[in-house]
Protein backbone atom coordinates (compact mmCIF):
# COMPACT_ATOMS: atom_id res chain seq x y z
CA UNK A 1 0.00 0.00 0.00
CA UNK A 2 2.71 2.37 0.80
CA UNK A 3 4.34 1.18 -2.39
CA UNK A 4 1.84 2.21 -4.32
CA UNK A 5 0.97 5.78 -2.64
CA UNK A 6 3.96 6.64 -3.22
CA UNK A 7 4.14 5.78 -7.10
CA UNK A 8 1.15 7.82 -6.42
CA UNK A 9 2.94 10.32 -5.10
CA UNK A 10 5.67 10.30 -7.90
CA UNK A 11 3.53 10.28 -10.55
CA UNK A 12 1.64 13.50 -8.91
CA UNK A 13 4.92 15.47 -8.91
CA UNK A 14 6.55 14.27 -12.23
CA UNK A 15 3.25 15.40 -13.50
CA UNK A 16 3.42 18.84 -11.62
CA UNK A 17 6.85 19.03 -12.88
CA UNK A 18 5.89 18.37 -17.01
CA UNK A 19 3.07 20.79 -16.25
CA UNK A 20 4.95 23.74 -14.62
CA UNK A 21 7.71 23.29 -17.44
CA UNK A 22 4.89 23.84 -19.77
CA UNK A 23 3.73 26.93 -18.31
CA UNK A 24 7.49 28.42 -18.20
CA UNK A 25 7.43 27.34 -21.95
CA UNK A 26 4.72 29.05 -22.73
CA UNK A 27 5.16 32.41 -20.77
CA UNK A 28 8.54 32.50 -22.42
CA UNK A 29 7.26 31.74 -25.84
CA UNK A 30 4.75 34.46 -24.85
CA UNK A 31 7.62 37.18 -24.49
CA UNK A 32 7.95 39.47 -27.31
CA UNK A 33 11.51 40.05 -28.97
CA UNK A 34 11.37 44.04 -29.63
CA UNK A 35 14.72 45.25 -31.57
CA UNK A 36 15.83 48.90 -30.66
CA UNK A 37 17.85 51.00 -32.66
CA UNK A 38 21.42 52.00 -31.40
CA UNK A 39 22.52 54.95 -33.10
CA UNK A 40 25.80 55.30 -31.22
CA UNK A 41 25.26 58.38 -28.87
CA UNK A 42 25.23 57.98 -25.43
CA UNK A 43 21.48 59.34 -24.58
CA UNK A 44 19.89 57.11 -27.30
CA UNK A 45 21.56 53.84 -25.31
CA UNK A 46 20.64 55.64 -21.77
CA UNK A 47 16.77 55.96 -23.06
CA UNK A 48 17.29 51.87 -24.88
CA UNK A 49 18.36 50.86 -21.64
CA UNK A 50 15.33 52.16 -19.85
CA UNK A 51 12.52 51.46 -21.87
CA UNK A 52 14.22 47.95 -22.25
CA UNK A 53 14.58 47.14 -18.78
CA UNK A 54 10.81 48.65 -17.86
CA UNK A 55 9.35 46.59 -20.90
CA UNK A 56 11.21 43.35 -19.86
CA UNK A 57 9.57 43.55 -16.14
CA UNK A 58 6.44 45.03 -17.10
CA UNK A 59 5.46 44.13 -20.71
CA UNK A 60 6.50 40.75 -21.13
CA UNK A 61 9.11 41.48 -23.49
CA UNK A 62 12.93 40.61 -24.55
CA UNK A 63 14.93 43.99 -26.06
CA UNK A 64 17.61 43.28 -28.07
CA UNK A 65 19.66 46.25 -29.82
CA UNK A 66 20.76 46.73 -33.43
CA UNK A 67 23.32 49.45 -34.44
CA UNK A 68 24.01 51.25 -36.84
CA UNK A 69 24.12 54.89 -38.98
CA UNK A 70 21.21 56.67 -39.27
CA UNK A 71 20.57 55.79 -42.61
CA UNK A 72 20.86 51.71 -42.00
CA UNK A 73 18.57 51.83 -39.08
CA UNK A 74 16.04 54.09 -40.78
CA UNK A 75 15.77 51.41 -43.43
CA UNK A 76 15.55 49.01 -41.07
CA UNK A 77 12.78 50.72 -38.62
CA UNK A 78 10.61 51.00 -42.67
CA UNK A 79 11.26 46.99 -42.98
CA UNK A 80 10.41 46.05 -40.02
CA UNK A 81 13.66 44.89 -39.28
CA UNK A 82 14.10 47.39 -36.37
CA UNK A 83 10.89 48.27 -34.22
CA UNK A 84 11.92 50.92 -32.51
CA UNK A 85 13.83 54.24 -32.27
CA UNK A 86 14.17 56.02 -28.88
CA UNK A 87 15.62 59.15 -30.42
CA UNK A 88 14.96 60.33 -34.27
CA UNK A 89 16.10 63.72 -34.80
CA UNK A 90 13.87 64.57 -36.98
CA UNK A 91 15.33 67.25 -38.77
CA UNK A 92 18.56 65.25 -39.41
CA UNK A 93 16.40 62.59 -41.40
CA UNK A 94 15.69 64.45 -44.96
CA UNK A 95 13.45 61.49 -45.64
CA UNK A 96 11.61 61.46 -42.10
CA UNK A 97 8.23 63.12 -43.48
CA UNK A 98 7.97 61.04 -46.69
CA UNK A 99 8.75 58.14 -44.17
CA UNK A 100 6.07 58.90 -42.35
CA UNK A 101 3.33 59.11 -45.19
CA UNK A 102 4.15 55.73 -46.23
CA UNK A 103 2.06 54.22 -43.22
CA UNK A 104 4.89 51.92 -42.00
CA UNK A 105 5.92 53.95 -39.14
CA UNK A 106 4.28 55.20 -35.84
CA UNK A 107 5.19 58.37 -34.18
CA UNK A 108 4.94 57.64 -30.65
CA UNK A 109 5.58 61.50 -29.45
CA UNK A 110 8.34 63.80 -28.33
CA UNK A 111 11.18 61.85 -26.07
CA UNK A 112 12.80 65.99 -26.04
CA UNK A 113 12.87 68.80 -27.71
CA UNK A 114 15.86 71.15 -25.77
CA UNK A 115 18.81 69.74 -27.65
CA UNK A 116 21.17 72.24 -29.79
CA UNK A 117 23.91 71.36 -32.27
CA UNK A 118 26.42 73.30 -34.07
CA UNK A 119 29.74 75.35 -33.92
CA UNK A 120 31.05 75.60 -30.62
CA UNK A 121 34.03 77.22 -29.25
CA UNK A 122 35.58 77.45 -25.16
CA UNK A 123 33.54 80.42 -23.27
CA UNK A 124 36.95 81.36 -21.81
CA UNK A 125 37.89 82.01 -25.93
CA UNK A 126 36.01 85.07 -25.46
CA UNK A 127 35.42 86.09 -22.06
CA UNK A 128 38.30 85.08 -20.57
CA UNK A 129 38.95 83.39 -17.79
CA UNK A 130 40.44 85.13 -14.67
CA UNK A 131 40.82 81.75 -12.20
CA UNK A 132 42.84 80.14 -15.00
CA UNK A 133 44.92 83.13 -16.29
CA UNK A 134 43.08 82.86 -19.36
CA UNK A 135 42.82 86.67 -21.65
CA UNK A 136 40.15 86.67 -24.28
CA UNK A 137 41.70 85.97 -27.65
CA UNK A 138 38.34 86.76 -29.71
CA UNK A 139 35.74 89.00 -27.54
CA UNK A 140 33.91 89.82 -30.55
CA UNK A 141 33.47 86.27 -32.04
CA UNK A 142 29.57 85.45 -31.79
CA UNK A 143 28.91 84.44 -35.58
CA UNK A 144 29.99 81.21 -37.40
CA UNK A 145 30.40 83.60 -39.94
CA UNK A 146 33.05 85.62 -37.73
CA UNK A 147 35.38 82.69 -37.85
CA UNK A 148 37.04 84.31 -40.78
CA UNK A 149 38.29 86.72 -39.21
CA UNK A 150 40.27 84.30 -36.23
CA UNK A 151 41.32 81.61 -38.68
CA UNK A 152 45.27 82.33 -36.67
CA UNK A 153 44.10 81.06 -33.53
CA UNK A 154 42.67 77.59 -34.84
CA UNK A 155 45.79 76.81 -36.08
CA UNK A 156 45.66 73.47 -37.82
CA UNK A 157 48.86 71.39 -37.33
CA UNK A 158 49.17 70.02 -40.31
CA UNK A 159 48.59 72.93 -42.45
CA UNK A 160 49.80 76.09 -40.13
CA UNK A 161 48.94 78.47 -42.85
CA UNK A 162 45.02 77.87 -41.80
CA UNK A 163 42.71 77.44 -39.01
CA UNK A 164 41.48 73.66 -37.99
CA UNK A 165 37.45 73.63 -37.92
CA UNK A 166 36.49 70.47 -36.52
CA UNK A 167 33.42 69.31 -38.39
CA UNK A 168 31.15 66.42 -37.39
CA UNK A 169 31.55 62.45 -37.89
CA UNK A 170 31.75 61.04 -41.04
CA UNK A 171 28.41 59.38 -41.99
CA UNK A 172 26.91 61.79 -40.26
CA UNK A 173 23.89 64.04 -42.05
CA UNK A 174 24.80 67.09 -39.99
CA UNK A 175 28.41 66.62 -41.13
CA UNK A 176 27.09 67.08 -45.08
CA UNK A 177 25.34 70.21 -43.87
CA UNK A 178 28.62 71.60 -41.74
CA UNK A 179 30.43 71.29 -45.13
CA UNK A 180 27.97 72.88 -47.00
CA UNK A 181 28.25 76.08 -44.52
CA UNK A 182 31.78 76.20 -44.21
CA UNK A 183 31.77 76.32 -48.44
CA UNK A 184 28.79 78.63 -48.65
CA UNK A 185 30.72 81.32 -45.83
CA UNK A 186 34.13 81.23 -47.18
CA UNK A 187 35.56 79.20 -44.44
CA UNK A 188 37.47 77.31 -46.89
CA UNK A 189 39.26 79.93 -47.93
CA UNK A 190 41.48 80.37 -44.41
CA UNK A 191 40.42 76.63 -42.40
CA UNK A 192 40.64 72.99 -43.05
CA UNK A 193 37.66 71.11 -42.55
CA UNK A 194 38.78 68.48 -40.03
CA UNK A 195 37.22 65.35 -39.57
CA UNK A 196 37.80 63.33 -36.47
CA UNK A 197 36.54 59.74 -37.91
CA UNK A 198 34.17 58.83 -34.40
CA UNK A 199 32.48 61.01 -31.58
CA UNK A 200 35.20 59.74 -28.84
CA UNK A 201 37.93 60.94 -31.02
CA UNK A 202 36.00 64.52 -31.33
CA UNK A 203 35.47 64.80 -27.74
CA UNK A 204 39.11 64.03 -27.06
CA UNK A 205 40.14 67.45 -29.03
CA UNK A 206 37.71 69.65 -27.20
CA UNK A 207 38.33 68.23 -23.15
CA UNK A 208 42.18 67.80 -24.52
CA UNK A 209 42.33 71.67 -26.12
CA UNK A 210 39.74 72.76 -23.07
CA UNK A 211 42.49 71.08 -20.04
CA UNK A 212 45.10 73.29 -22.12
CA UNK A 213 42.75 76.68 -22.09
CA UNK A 214 43.39 76.25 -25.72
CA UNK A 215 41.73 78.15 -28.49
CA UNK A 216 39.44 75.13 -30.58
CA UNK A 217 36.10 75.50 -32.60
CA UNK A 218 34.16 72.28 -34.14
CA UNK A 219 30.32 70.88 -33.92
CA UNK A 220 29.24 69.31 -31.14
CA UNK A 221 25.77 68.75 -29.72
CA UNK A 222 22.95 68.89 -26.56
CA UNK A 223 22.78 67.25 -24.21
CA UNK A 224 25.49 65.34 -24.17
CA UNK A 225 27.83 64.60 -20.93
CA UNK A 226 30.78 67.36 -23.30
CA UNK A 227 28.54 70.34 -23.43
CA UNK A 228 27.28 69.10 -19.92
CA UNK A 229 30.92 69.12 -18.64
CA UNK A 230 32.91 72.18 -20.60
CA UNK A 231 31.90 75.52 -20.80
CA UNK A 232 31.15 75.78 -24.28
CA UNK A 233 29.64 79.01 -26.47
CA UNK A 234 27.28 77.74 -29.32
CA UNK A 235 27.92 80.29 -32.21
CA UNK A 236 25.25 82.05 -33.61
CA UNK A 237 24.18 81.23 -37.37
CA UNK A 238 21.40 82.97 -39.18
CA UNK A 239 17.93 82.12 -38.23
CA UNK A 240 16.30 78.49 -38.76
CA UNK A 241 14.49 77.59 -42.27
CA UNK A 242 14.11 74.41 -43.84
CA UNK A 243 15.56 74.70 -47.00
CA UNK A 244 18.29 77.33 -45.66
CA UNK A 245 18.84 74.63 -43.30
CA UNK A 246 19.37 71.39 -45.75
CA UNK A 247 22.32 74.02 -47.65
CA UNK A 248 24.18 74.76 -44.82
CA UNK A 249 23.09 78.74 -44.74
CA UNK A 250 21.61 78.32 -41.35
CA UNK A 251 20.97 77.72 -37.64
CA UNK A 252 19.89 74.21 -36.66
CA UNK A 253 16.91 74.32 -34.64
CA UNK A 254 15.86 72.61 -31.64
CA UNK A 255 14.86 69.63 -33.04
CA UNK A 256 11.96 67.47 -32.12
CA UNK A 257 14.03 64.47 -31.13
CA UNK A 258 10.90 61.16 -31.47
CA UNK A 259 9.99 57.61 -30.43
CA UNK A 260 9.29 56.36 -33.62
CA UNK A 261 8.53 52.68 -33.68
CA UNK A 262 7.85 50.29 -37.12
CA UNK A 263 3.71 49.87 -37.14
CA UNK A 264 4.36 45.90 -36.47
CA UNK A 265 5.00 46.78 -32.97
CA UNK A 266 1.56 47.93 -32.40
CA UNK A 267 -0.57 44.36 -32.73
CA UNK A 268 3.27 42.67 -31.25
CA UNK A 269 3.43 44.45 -28.28
CA UNK A 270 0.31 46.59 -27.92
CA UNK A 271 0.71 47.40 -24.26
CA UNK A 272 4.39 48.65 -24.45
CA UNK A 273 3.80 50.84 -27.12
CA UNK A 274 1.35 52.18 -25.22
CA UNK A 275 4.15 52.53 -22.02
CA UNK A 276 6.37 54.45 -25.03
CA UNK A 277 3.01 56.77 -25.94
CA UNK A 278 3.31 58.26 -22.42
CA UNK A 279 6.72 58.82 -21.66
CA UNK A 280 7.80 62.27 -21.09
CA UNK A 281 10.83 64.49 -19.78
CA UNK A 282 10.84 67.43 -18.37
CA UNK A 283 10.84 70.55 -20.63
CA UNK A 284 14.02 72.88 -21.30
CA UNK A 285 16.15 70.07 -19.09
CA UNK A 286 19.17 71.56 -18.10
CA UNK A 287 22.36 70.72 -19.35
CA UNK A 288 24.11 69.54 -16.35
CA UNK A 289 21.57 66.88 -16.31
CA UNK A 290 24.05 65.22 -19.14
CA UNK A 291 27.16 66.65 -16.90
CA UNK A 292 28.64 63.08 -17.66
CA UNK A 293 32.42 61.98 -18.00
CA UNK A 294 34.23 59.09 -20.30
CA UNK A 295 36.48 57.17 -18.25
CA UNK A 296 38.48 53.71 -19.26
CA UNK A 297 37.28 50.64 -17.96
CA UNK A 298 34.25 51.70 -16.39
CA UNK A 299 31.67 49.71 -14.67
CA UNK A 300 29.03 48.76 -17.52
CA UNK A 301 25.62 47.92 -16.30
CA UNK A 302 24.37 44.98 -17.46
CA UNK A 303 20.64 44.48 -17.05
CA UNK A 304 19.46 40.69 -15.56
CA UNK A 305 19.99 37.42 -17.65
CA UNK A 306 18.02 37.65 -21.26
CA UNK A 307 18.07 41.57 -21.32
CA UNK A 308 19.87 44.40 -23.27
CA UNK A 309 22.74 45.88 -21.43
CA UNK A 310 23.27 49.52 -21.28
CA UNK A 311 26.46 50.84 -22.42
CA UNK A 312 27.51 53.59 -20.31
CA UNK A 313 31.47 54.52 -19.81
CA UNK A 314 30.72 57.24 -18.31
CA UNK A 315 29.67 59.50 -15.17
CA UNK A 316 26.59 60.63 -14.24
CA UNK A 317 25.29 63.82 -12.17
CA UNK A 318 21.83 64.72 -10.63
CA UNK A 319 18.95 62.83 -10.85
CA UNK A 320 16.74 62.34 -14.40
CA UNK A 321 13.16 61.93 -13.86
CA UNK A 322 10.98 59.82 -16.04
CA UNK A 323 7.24 59.84 -15.83
CA UNK A 324 5.07 56.54 -17.45
CA UNK A 325 1.77 56.07 -17.41
CA UNK A 326 0.77 53.55 -19.87
CA UNK A 327 -2.57 51.86 -17.85
CA UNK A 328 -3.57 52.11 -14.30
CA UNK A 329 -2.07 48.54 -13.79
CA UNK A 330 1.35 49.93 -15.33
CA UNK A 331 1.43 53.48 -14.14
CA UNK A 332 4.39 54.06 -12.66
CA UNK A 333 6.91 57.05 -11.66
CA UNK A 334 10.77 56.07 -11.54
CA UNK A 335 13.76 58.31 -10.14
CA UNK A 336 16.91 57.59 -11.45
CA UNK A 337 19.09 58.51 -9.10
CA UNK A 338 22.92 57.82 -8.97
CA UNK A 339 24.96 58.47 -5.45
CA UNK A 340 28.00 56.67 -6.63
CA UNK A 341 27.48 59.47 -9.78
CA UNK A 342 27.46 56.18 -12.65
CA UNK A 343 25.37 56.47 -15.11
CA UNK A 344 23.31 53.22 -14.86
CA UNK A 345 20.65 52.01 -13.38
CA UNK A 346 19.69 53.48 -9.83
CA UNK A 347 19.45 51.58 -6.38
CA UNK A 348 16.06 53.69 -5.42
CA UNK A 349 13.18 52.99 -7.62
CA UNK A 350 9.75 54.36 -6.47
CA UNK A 351 8.16 51.73 -8.63
CA UNK A 352 4.53 51.55 -8.68
CA UNK A 353 2.64 47.63 -8.93
CA UNK A 354 5.80 46.02 -9.99
CA UNK A 355 9.49 45.08 -8.12
CA UNK A 356 11.99 45.22 -10.18
CA UNK A 357 14.66 42.79 -9.51
CA UNK A 358 18.15 44.07 -9.03
CA UNK A 359 20.45 44.80 -11.49
CA UNK A 360 24.06 44.20 -11.02
CA UNK A 361 27.44 46.22 -12.19
CA UNK A 362 30.65 44.66 -13.60
CA UNK A 363 34.07 46.07 -13.92
CA UNK A 364 34.10 44.99 -17.73
CA UNK A 365 35.36 47.73 -20.59
CA UNK A 366 32.25 48.93 -22.28
CA UNK A 367 31.81 48.20 -26.20
CA UNK A 368 32.90 50.75 -28.83
CA UNK A 369 29.75 52.49 -29.86
CA UNK A 370 29.19 52.07 -33.89
CA UNK A 371 29.55 54.98 -35.87
CA UNK A 372 26.58 56.62 -36.14
CA UNK A 373 24.75 59.96 -36.99
CA UNK A 374 22.02 62.30 -35.73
Amino acid sequence: MLRKLSIVFLLILTSLGFIAGNVNAANEQAKQEVVFADAGWDSVKFHNAVAGFIGTHAYNITPKIISGSTPIIQTALLRGDVDVHMELWTDNVPTFEADMKTGKLLNLGINFDDDKQGLYVPRYLIEGDAKRGIKPLAPDLKTVKDLARYAYLFKDPEDPSKGRLYGAIPGWSIDKILYLKYEAYGLNKNYVYFRSGSEPALNSAFLAAYTKGEPIVGYNYEPTWLTGKLDLVLLQDEPYNEVGFQRGLTEARSVPVCIVANKQLQSKAPEFVAFLQNITQPAHSPRKRWRTLQIPNAPMTRLPSGSCSATPSCLHSGCLRISCKASTKHSKEIMLLQPTGFLAFPKKFRWTGLSPSTISSTTSTPPTPASSIR
